[in-house]
């Protein structure tokens, strides 16, 4: 993962929609959408649930 979806994955898995990541990243939606597509992407899953419970497991969030 790159440092940016790193620094995303956090408010992903708090709940945070699209346009409040980008709000906080200071980005546009379009970007924050893009971001979360290849986290998801790259956790190989298409559920939140799946990606909380796997990003637990690897321990991606500290």
């Amino acid at each position: 993962m790159t440092p940016r979806e790193r620094e995303v994955l956090p408010l992903i898995v708090a709940g945070l929609s699209n346009k409040h990541i980008a709000n906080r990243r200071g980005t546009s939606e379009v970007t924050a959408k893009v971001h979360r597509k290849h986290i998801m992407e790259k956790m190989q899953t298409r559920s939140l649930v799946r990606l909380v419970s796997g990003d637990m497991h690897v321990g991606i969030l500290g």
